[in-house]
């Protein structure tokens, strides 16, 4: 939560003088002790949930009519469910930051010409309404609020502002599978910089950058956004500093090339992006990391023209995972080439949509890897060929082949 504590004093006051008691977690806002009918039937206390994000000094609208609920699901003075708010088979779970439920909600006015509920109260009371109604009619004596209150925690975060993305598509949870401690990018190419651009918009807690050139005229013509003539022959890493961290705490910027001198500086990395356009140092910096047992994404480009025909340009991006528990398959997917620089990089043709392409084969495999989206391929190796529109995925599973034959043995 990136408001100030005044301002979310202020947001919160309005719950306080309805005599409710809250809690302020993170993005979320806890509303406790909601009297309602459980299930024997029983009067029993619970707690609603919404998302409470502060923009600034001022709290952005609630952008659903949609609620959590922590508790069973209420019922009816009678003990049927209180299907007016939504069916037991709604339920929840982990919200992330700490916060989770056990119930969905969902329940709208029935109002003439309503559309939205214009504050956070106005939902609360909404439901407050409904659950408190039947909890009262149960027991007279439920519902009966003195005092209210307001409870700040706030919940430390890697992000300038609250990831409203995630909490407008409720999951939280799911993109703190990606919170990693310390994530580097080697490597601020047209490639790599669109592997920023998207690894800045994730929780990871750090992200190191590595890149000893500077950000000239035609590196603007394949990087994020849009630059201004006056950042020419800045420093790459400043550039992307600067630009990202605008968005990202966690920053931070190593303005080398990586060589095998300052090899000792990537230890400790949760995970690391190779985006370099030099076969010998792909080879020094993989080795080291498989050495460290660190996993990476090794990216790629192969594009060139065709100089007998079209003229057009024809070829493929290539991103290859390795991981401590697969990585034999590297060598064959990867080049190393000693002379004449990288075969990838060859005709030193690189294009922003093909960039794009490179980077976001290596972010998806990279949360594929975390566990962010579901991986079915579990594959190591994806090539995009640009001329057939077609990607093709390589499973690698040469280790626990081996190990199946060793059990056998």
């Amino acid at each position: 939560m990136s408001a100030n504590p005044i301002a979310l004093n202020q947001a919160l006051q309005p719950f306080v003088d309805a005599g409710f008691k809250v809690t302020a977690e993170g993005d979320y806002l806890i509303v406790h002790d909601i009297p309602y009918v459980a299930n024997g039937p029983a009067l029993k206390k619970g707690k609603l949930i919404t998302t409470f994000i502060m923009n600034g000094d001022q709290v952005a609208p609630p952008n659903t009519h949609q609620v959590w609920f922590h508790g069973e699901f209420p019922r009816m003075s009678d003990g049927k469910p209180l299907m007016a708010i939504g069916a037991p088979e709604s339920t929840a779970g982990d919200l992330g930051q700490g916060v989770s439920a056990n119930y969905h909600f969902s329940s709208k006015p029935s109002k003439p010409g309503w559309s939205h509920y214009k504050t956070h109260l106005e939902q609360i009371q909404h439901y407050d309404a409904l659950i408190t109604f039947q909890a009262r009619a149960f027991d007279p004596s439920a519902g009966r609020r003195e005092e209210g209150e307001a409870v700040i925690n706030e919940i430390p975060t890697p992000f300038q502002y609250p990831d409203a993305s995630s909490l407008r598509g409720a999951y939280v949870a799911t993109t703190e599978r990606l919170a990693l401690k310390k994530t580097a990018v080697i490597g601020l190419g047209g490639t790599g910089s669109y592997v920023l651009d998207q690894v800045a918009k994730t929780p990871s807690w750090e992200i190191h950058i590595f890149d000893g050139d500077v950000f000239e005229m035609h590196n603007a013509f394949r990087a994020p956004g849009a630059a201004k003539q006056s950042d020419f022959g800045m420093a790459k890493t400043e550039y992307f500093h600067r630009k990202y961290s605008a968005m990202h705490k966690g920053l931070v910027k190593h303005n080398y090339y990586v060589t095998k001198d300052n090899l000792c500086d990537l230890e400790g990395f949760d995970f690391v992006f190779i985006c370099v356009d030099s076969g010998p140092a792909r080879k020094m910096i993989s080795e080291f990391l498989r050495q460290k047992k660190i996993p990476f994404i090794d990216c790629g480009m192969d594009l060139k023209v065709d100089k007998k025909l079209s003229r057009g340009i024809y070829g493929q991006c290539r991103a290859t995972l390795c991981t401590p528990q697969q990585e034999d398959h590297f060598d064959n997917c990867a080049p190393f080439m000693e002379e004449g620089g990288d075969a990838l990089y060859s005709d030193n043709i690189q294009i922003a949509d093909m960039n794009v392409i490179n980077a976001m084969l290596a972010i998806t495999m990279w949360k594929q890897y975390c566990g962010f989206y579901i991986d079915q391929m579990h594959s190591h190796n994806q090539i995009y060929t640009v001329n057939q529109q077609a990607l093709t995925r390589s499973v690698h599973n040469e280790r626990s082949k081996r190990e199946a034959d060793d059990d056998k043995a």
